[in-house]
């Protein structure tokens, strides 16, 4: 019962004291064993989230994207801040990193695409695609 009260203040990181007197040394040694679980789970999990940023800033760049989206001549249609402009295109917007390659590949192959986004289509590189998709998904 001792360790769960010193469990409360060791997770919560305000103090951690131990009452050698009142708790036994099983109960503090199953303490600390659980504190040095959690940090670790805790280490574990951070490097995880750390290697998956890592792995989409190699295959993806939101800086090309947005210049890309600049330079292919997105906003021409599409707006600046991915707004429809009247009469000549759709919105964009509020996609998932993987919604955004699936539509821009279909674009790209003629699927659902306006002419003008065909002919865009013939000269774009993988790379390109990618770098739009994480532009479009931070949008």
């Amino acid at each position: 019962m001792a360790y769960k009260k010193v469990m409360k203040y060791c997770l919560k990181a305000e103090r951690c004291e131990l009452d050698f007197y009142s708790s036994s040394f099983f109960d503090v040694y199953q303490m600390l064993r659980r504190v040095a679980n959690y940090t670790s789970l805790t280490f574990i999990i951070a490097g995880l989230a750390l290697h998956m940023g890592h792995v989409q800033s190699q295959t993806s760049d939101y800086k090309s994207g947005r210049n890309g989206y600049v330079s292919m001549g997105c906003v021409g249609c599409h707006g600046g801040a991915g707004q429809a402009v009247p009469l000549n295109g759709q919105a964009l917007g509020a996609y998932s990193y993987n919604q955004a390659m699936t539509a821009l590949k279909q674009r790209m192959e003629g699927v659902h695409a306006h002419p003008t986004l065909r002919v865009i289509g013939a000269n774009i590189e993988q790379q390109n695609i990618r770098d739009l998709a994480a532009y479009l998904s931070q949008k």
